[in-house]
């Protein structure tokens, strides 16, 4: 949540952006430190809006759900994946691979490791997949930065994926197009996302996405993912699914890279001025 004042001539209103709700609808989900401030603030924020910025639908269905606010001055802005997100060179890939030690097939993670993004349902239904024979000779790639809550290794490797599970810790920005172009999957099974801008930015590059039906996500993805509730077993007939079948990869590629074409920073920018303008009339 972010409240930006408005310029000279709009004294005393308030254009406020709201990103998701987690803190007040799954409060264990984020730090006491986070929940604390958004229950303090978030509130007030929005008393005091003459607008108020949503990044989705579901968002903005969350926010008129929980807040008495008038429906005509809360508004979408989606957000976008950067225009660094495109399927890179061939070049470009193998340049990435190499610097990164990946030459086994791989499927993707990309996010914080929080609790909220739902690693372990990803580990288990990776662990199915070995004990079946549907895994062999891949690797699980995780990128991201540690956030706050347990450490995710420990589970991985109680499941015997000490070998199987790649953690690569955060990754350069210009290194992942091409991450996310190379991996035969993208697999986000967060349980809450306001928008969920890694899925836009695995669409973006051409791969092939598996995502949780749940927040914004089913919005984001419009049709171009594979959806299914963020459990070890769904999960893990989907990753069977979309890896032993090429064609189906194809067809969501192709469906994603479309996908993602219909979002833009530029659009956002023109939307929320659009927003600001309404607010200082």
């Amino acid at each position: 949540m972010t409240g930006f004042e408005l310029p000279p001539g709009g004294a005393g209103r308030l254009v406020t952006t709201v990103h998701d709700l987690i803190a007040v609808r799954f409060p264990a989900l984020v730090p006491p430190r986070h929940r604390w401030a958004v229950r303090c603030l978030l509130g007030p924020a929005l008393r005091r809006a003459s607008r108020v910025i949503a990044v989705s639908e579901a968002t903005r269905a969350e926010v008129l759900a929980r807040y008495r606010l008038a429906p005509q001055t809360v508004r979408v802005v989606h957000e976008a994946a950067s225009p660094s997100f495109r399927p890179p060179s061939a070049a470009v890939r193998a340049t990435v691979r190499a610097r990164h030690g990946l030459h086994r097939p791989y499927v993707l993670f990309v996010g914080l490791l929080e609790p909220k993004k739902n690693l372990n349902a990803v580990f288990e239904a990776v662990a199915r997949l070995c004990r079946q024979g549907a895994w062999a000779g891949m690797e699980l790639v995780v990128a991201g930065a540690g956030g706050w809550g347990p450490d995710p290794r420990p589970r991985a490797n109680a499941l015997g994926l000490e070998r199987v599970v790649r953690f690569l810790g955060p990754v350069d920005d210009a290194d992942l197009p091409a991450l996310y172009a190379e991996a035969l999957a993208f697999v986000f099974p967060s349980l809450w996302e306001g928008f969920g801008l890694p899925v836009l930015e695995a669409m973006a590059t051409g791969t092939p996405v598996i995502a949780a039906r749940r927040g914004a996500l089913p919005e984001v993805t419009g049709g171009a993912a594979l959806l299914v509730e963020p459990a070890a077993e769904a999960l893990a007939e989907a990753l069977a699914t979309l890896l032993g079948d090429p064609g189906l990869r194809m067809r969501l590629r192709d469906a994603g890279l479309a996908r993602a074409a219909a979002f833009s920073w530029e659009r956002a920018a023109t939307e929320t001025l659009a927003v600001y303008r309404e607010a200082l009339r």
